[in-house]
C-alpha cells in the first residue's frame, strides 16, 4: 500500500465525502456510482485484508 503505516490512520478517518471526490476525479463518474451501489447494500461489506506492519 502506498500509504505510509503511520498515516493510515489518516485514510481510515476520512470522511467519505473526500473519498468519494477522489473517486470521481481520478477515476470518473462510473467506478463512484459503482461504489456507492455498493456501500448503500444492507449488511456488512466484503471482508478486506488491510496490510499489516
Amino acid at each position: 500500500m502506498s500509504v505510509p503505516a503511520q498515516d493510515f490512520h489518516i485514510l481510515m478517518e476520512a470522511p467519505a465525502s473526500k473519498i468519494f471526490a477522489v473517486l470521481v476525479d481520478l477515476y470518473g463518474r462510473e467506478i463512484a456510482d459503482k461504489v456507492a451501489k455498493e456501500v448503500i447494500k444492507p449488511g456488512v461489506g466484503p471482508k478486506v485484508d488491510w496490510p499489516k506492519w
